[in-house]
C-alpha cells in the first residue's frame, strides 16, 4: 500500500510539474501581451520594448 501512496504522490507531482505549470505559464503570457496590446493602444506615452523598437532609437544625450 505504500508503493501505491507513493506512486499516486509522485504521479500527481508529475503532472503538476509538466502538465499544471506550462498551462498557468501560457496562460499568464496570454494576459501580458493583452495587457500589453491594450496599453500600448491606449497609453499616449507608451514606449514600445520591442528589440526592434529600441534598435532604431534614437538616443539624445541629456545636457
Amino acid at each position: 500500500m505504500r508503493f501505491i501512496r507513493w506512486s499516486t504522490a509522485l504521479g500527481y507531482a508529475f503532472l503538476g510539474l509538466f502538465l499544471v505549470l506550462p498551462l498557468i505559464f501560457i496562460f499568464w503570457q496570454v494576459l501580458a501581451g493583452i495587457g500589453e496590446v491594450y496599453t500600448s493602444i491606449t497609453d499616449p506615452f507608451y514606449i514600445n520594448p520591442s528589440p526592434d523598437a529600441l534598435a532604431n532609437a534614437v538616443f539624445v544625450r541629456p545636457t
